[in-house]
C-alpha cells in the first residue's frame, strides 16, 4: 500500500460442511426408510394381489392344455372375483360345446351316412373296447347278393331304407350290433356259443321272410363269410381281410356260406406273386406267342393266325394260360399283358409283310380291355409306327365280355372298327349272347365254340348248332370261324355248311414263327 493509500483488510471464514448438514442427516434418513417402507408395502401388495389374479389365470391354462388333450371333464375352480367368475364360466361353457360338437362328429365319423349304422371307424372302435379284446368271438361278414339288381329297381332313398332294414334284421338275428363296412356288406362280431353255423343257419332261414319297402315286397338273399378269431386280437385290417377271403370262398358255396381258410390265404399271395412275376416276364422276354393257323376255306390256304399266349419261366417252368391269365383279368394284370401282345402282334404283322406274307394276327382282349380308354389310341398309334394295315389286325372278345356292359362294349368297339381294325365274337354259343346286341354290334367274324365242333362228325344235335350258326353268321353279314376241328370229316361238314374259316389241331397246332413259315410254303394244309 502506498503512502496515499490505505492498507486493505481481509478476513478468511470458514465452518465444517459435516456441522452444517447435520440438522438435515435425520431428515434424509426418515425420507429413505419412508420410501423403503413405502416399496416394501408396494411390492407385497403387488405380489399379493398378482396372486390372486393369476393364480385362476395359469389354471385356466392348465385346463385349456387338458381341454387340448381330450380331456373335458376337467373345470375351473370357484373364484370370488367377479370378472374371473365369469370367465371361468363362459370356458366351461365353451368346453362343453366342444365336447358336444366332437360327440357329433365323432358319431358322422363313426356310423353310415345312408342307414345309421356303425362303419368302419365304428368297428375300429369297437375292436379297441377291452371287453370285446379281452373275450373270443367270432365274426360274420353279410354280403346282399342282389343290389346291382335292386338298384335299378328301387330308388336311392328305398334303396338306403331296405339296407337299413337288413342292418337291423342282422342285429336282431345275431344279438349283437351290426356295423357297414362296404355298400353291400355288414359285419357281427358274436359270441363263440351257439356256434357261428348256428347263427349262419339262423341268418339264411330269418332272410327268407321278404322286405316291404315302398309298397314292394323285396326278397333279399345274403352271403356269409365267418372267421373265428382263435383267441388272437385282430386289428381292423386283418379281420376284414380275412372276412372278404371267406365271403369269397361263399359266393361259390353251395348254401352261400364259408370259413376263412388260412390255408387259402397261401394260395391267394402266390396268385399275387404271380402276377409281380408275369409282369417281371414280360420285361425279361419270357412270354411269347404260339401262332396257330387258320385256313380260308374259299382262298385254300392259310390266311390268318392266332396269337396265342406261353409262359416259360424260369422258377415256374411252363404256367398254363389258364393260370394266369384269368387271374390277370381279376387283378387288372391283364391290361400289361395286353399292351405286350398288342406290340408283338403289330410287330410280327409288319414282319411278315417285309417277308411278302400278308398274314393276318387275331389277339384275344378282355372285358378289362373294354374298359380302357386308351386302348383304341395305342392301337392307332401302333398301326401308324409299324405301317400295318388295320385289317391285318384281329381283335377276338368273348361275348361274355361283350355282355358285361354292352353299352360301353359297343362305343369302343365302333370306335375300334373305325379303325378298320376286324373284330371278331370268341367262343360263340359258350355264353348267354343277345341277339339283340349281337346285331348292333360292329364285328366282322363269329368265331363258334370248339365244344360243337369236336364231336360234329358224331353228333346230330351238334350237326344242327353249328349249320344254324353258320347261317346266322351269314345273315348278319359276318364270317364264320370254326374252332377245334380235329378231323378231316368235320372239315368236309364245315365245307358243305358254307363254313369261312377253320381252326384246330388238324389245321395246325399253335407253333413258332419258323414252323408256321414252313406250313405257309406247303402247297396244301387240308
Amino acid at each position: 500500500a502506498g503512502p496515499d493509500r490505505p492498507a486493505a483488510a481481509a478476513a478468511l471464514l470458514s465452518y465444517p460442511v459435516a456441522e452444517a448438514l447435520a440438522p438435515y442427516r435425520k431428515l434424509v434418513l426418515t425420507l429413505l426408510a419412508v420410501f423403503a417402507l413405502g416399496l416394501v408395502v408396494l411390492v407385497a401388495g403387488g405380489l399379493a394381489i398378482a396372486r390372486n389374479l393369476t393364480r385362476p389365470l395359469r389354471e385356466l391354462a392348465g385346463v385349456t392344455r387338458r381341454v387340448a388333450e381330450g380331456d373335458y371333464r376337467s373345470v375351473l375352480p370357484p373364484t370370488r372375483e367377479r370378472e374371473l367368475a365369469d370367465l371361468a364360466d363362459n370356458f366351461n361353457r365353451m368346453v362343453v360345446a366342444v365336447q358336444e360338437r366332437e360327440g357329433r362328429l365323432r358319431h358322422q365319423a363313426e356310423h353310415d351316412a345312408d342307414t345309421g349304422l356303425p362303419n368302419r371307424l365304428g368297428l375300429a372302435s369297437l375292436l379297441t373296447r377291452r371287453e370285446i379284446m379281452a373275450r373270443p368271438y367270432a365274426v360274420v361278414m353279410a354280403e346282399v347278393q342282389q343290389l346291382p339288381e335292386l338298384r335299378t329297381v328301387l330308388d336311392h332313398q328305398s334303396l338306403n331304407a331296405l339296407l337299413r332294414g337288413v342292418g337291423e334284421r342282422l342285429e336282431r338275428l345275431c344279438g349283437a350290433p351290426v356295423t357297414r363296412v362296404a355298400t353291400e356288406a355288414f359285419v357281427v362280431l358274436i359270441d363263440p356259443e351257439p356256434a357261428p353255423d348256428v347263427v349262419a343257419s339262423i341268418i339264411r332261414n330269418g332272410f327268407l321272410t321278404p322286405f316291404q319297402v315302398a309298397g314292394t315286397t323285396v326278397d333279399v338273399g345274403l352271403r356269409l363269410g365267418l372267421v373265428d378269431r382263435d383267441g388272437a386280437p385282430l386289428d381292423l385290417a386283418t379281420l376284414l381281410q380275412r372276412a372278404h377271403a371267406a365271403l369269397d370262398r361263399a359266393r361259390t358255396a353251395p348254401d352261400g356260406t364259408a370259413w376263412y381258410d388260412p390255408s387259402a390265404q397261401g394260395a391267394h399271395e402266390r396268385r399275387l406273386s404271380l402276377m409281380s412275376d408275369l409282369r417281371e416276364g414280360l420285361r425279361a422276354g419270357e412270354v411269347q406267342f404260339a401262332y396257330q393257323p387258320k385256313f380260308d376255306c374259299r382262298a385254300g390256304r392259310i390266311t390268318a393266325v392266332e396269337a396265342l399266349v406261353r409262359w416259360h419261366s424260369p422258377t415256374r417252368g411252363f404256367v398254363p394260360p389258364d393260370d394266369f391269365i384269368p387271374l390277370a383279368e381279376r387283378t387288372g394284370n391283364v391290361r400289361h399283358l395286353t399292351h405286350w401282345a398288342l406290340e408283338q402282334a403289330v410287330a410280327r404283322i409288319a414282319a411278315w409283310r417285309g417277308e411278302g406274307h400278308e398274314l393276318a394276327v387275331a389277339v384275344n382282349i378282355s372285358a378289362t380291355d373294354l374298359a380302357d380308354r386308351g386302348l383304341v389310341g395305342r392301337i392307332r398309334d401302333l398301326l401308324q409306327r409299324h405301317r400295318v394295315p388295320a385289317p391285318l389286325l384281329h381283335l377276338e372278345l368273348t361275348e361274355s365280355a361283350v355282355m358285361d356292359d354292352p353299352g360301353r362294349a359297343l362305343d369302343l368297339l365302333g370306335s375300334l372298327s373305325g379303325l378298320g381294325v376286324r373284330l371278331a365274337i370268341d367262343d360263340f354259343g359258350a355264353g348267354y349272347s343277345s341277339l339283340g346286341y349281337l346285331k348292333r354290334l360292329p364285328v366282322d367274324e363269329l368265331k363258334i365254340d370248339k365244344s360243337f365242333v369236336m364231336n360234329l362228325a358224331q353228333s346230330e344235335e351238334d350237326r344242327i348248332l353249328v349249320r344254324s350258326t353258320i347261317d346266322l353268321g351269314h345273315n348278319l353279314g359276318l364270317r364264320v370261324t370254326a374252332e377245334g376241328v380235329e378231323d378231316a370229316a368235320t372239315v368236309d361238314l364245315l365245307r358243305g355248311y358254307g363254313c369261312d374259316m377253320l381252326q384246330g389241331y388238324h389245321i395246325g397246332r399253335p407253333t413258332t414263327v419258323a414252323e408256321l413259315e414252313n406250313l405257309l410254303r406247303e402247297e396244301s394244309h387240308v
